[in-house]
């Protein structure tokens, strides 16, 4: 049996690790607070980091750079394990230093950073993107498999770390083009719940949009992530921009209206709050409107009056026995895309399994990436976790 350890069971950590035991896998967990790691149902607590050395793959989860290099640092001076799989925002200069000096003990490190906050991991709607050695990454895709709905992998060294900061600067961006039209909206006497239940039925839609819509009806901002680890973020994917040469013009001045939120005291709550500052400076007075709403979920079809939040839950779903475009069907895979990851290290063949059980997973070029770890040096210290802090 494959022996599984995890380090690092926050908020992120915690749902992750028990959707591997949801799967049947045995997961012995540490946390430097003991209380959290009890908590998980169905784990083995390990007593120090390095209990899980000698494991077959370690996962971490944790909430910045100098974290995960002293956790990982830990447990590579007590022998450390076959396979270290990171699931953490960190710094991309941080992450290559952990994986050569991973290396040199013969441990191959994967970093496997997560979209999606906890509710979304529960949920089974999580994905992560994946670099490292492809041997590595053969070998531990059924265990990723199980963590979500889609793993990508995107080549050797830090190139997941890359892509997860361009998806968050995404998410920064559209958050901040959401708050302001919605603003613009209500100036114009449309109510929130009315402007945002047409634009979510519309071709611009999305699972983030809807997901985000409660918060913005209700101005409820507790938070599945807040602004400070999005400024945070920000701050890193922008280091890496300039590293690389390419200009990111909107990315900087989301930047500066993300800061701006967090100076004015929003740091902790959930990121839609961009929407308050957004009300401020259109001088609109704030209020929450219609009932509540749960994200994604649908009621019932059909016409909403202005204002009622009717049908802001609604999630279109194509008609029994019609294809969805870039979704093969059961009689029309393609070669080498499905198959059921395993729950042992070994698995061979092809990677993707695309409509699995328990995620997709997709895969890029064997060649190594195209962004060399040199080209990009960027502020240690600032990397996020989505929630994984222990």
């Amino acid at each position: 049996m494959t022996r599984i350890g995890w380090i690092g069971v926050g908020r992120m950590g915690a749902a992750l690790v028990a959707r591997l035991i949801a799967a049947g896998h045995a997961v012995t967990v540490y946390n430097r607070t003991r209380a959290k790691a009890e908590a998980v149902s169905g784990a083995t607590v390990a007593g120090a980091i390095a209990d899980l050395a000698g494991f077959d793959v370690v996962f971490t989860s944790l909430p910045d750079s100098p974290r995960f290099a002293e956790v990982a640092g830990a447990l590579l001076d007590a022998g450390g394990c076959r396979v270290l799989v990171d699931t953490s925002t960190a710094a991309p200069d941080a992450s290559q230093r952990v994986r050569e000096r991973a290396a040199a003990a013969g441990t191959a490190l994967l970093a496997a950073p997560v979209s999606g906050n906890p509710g979304a991991v529960a949920a089974g709607d999580a994905t992560l993107v994946v670099s490292g050695p492809r041997e590595a990454f053969d070998e531990v895709c059924g265990l990723l498999g199980a963590l979500g709905r889609a793993v990508t992998y995107v080549g050797e060294g830090e190139s997941a770390r890359v892509a997860k900061l361009c998806h968050n600067i995404v998410l920064g961006v559209l958050t901040q083009a959401l708050a302001e039209v919605t603003v613009m909206a209500e100036k114009a006497g449309i109510p929130r719940s009315a402007f945002l239940g047409f634009r979510n039925d519309s071709v611009l839609g999305s699972t983030f949009t809807r997901y985000k819509t409660p918060a913005l009806v209700g101005l409820g901002f507790t938070p599945s992530f807040t602004t400070e680890l999005l400024r945070k973020d920000f701050d890193l994917g922008l280091a890496a921009a300039r590293a690389l040469a390419a200009p990111v013009p909107l990315a900087a001045l989301t930047h500066r209206l993300i800061q701006a939120a967090v100076a004015t005291g929003h740091g902790e709550e959930d990121f839609a709050a961009l929407l308050v500052e957004q009300a401020r400076a259109a001088g609109l007075d704030r209020k929450p409107e219609g009932r509540a709403v749960r994200p994604g979920r649908v009621r019932g079809r059909g016409a909403r009056a202005a204002g009622s939040g009717g049908g802001l839950e609604r999630r279109t779903r194509p008609r029994r026995g019609r294809r969805v475009p870039g979704r093969p069907g059961r009689a029309g895979r393609a070669p080498g895309i499905c198959r059921p990851p395993v729950r042992g290290m070994r698995s061979r063949g092809p990677v993707s399994t695309a409509g699995c059980d328990r995620g997709r997973v997709t895969t890029g070029p064997r060649a190594p990436s195209a962004v060399s770890p040199q080209a990009v040096v960027v502020a240690e210290g600032v990397a996020s976790g989505d929630g994984g802090e222990e």
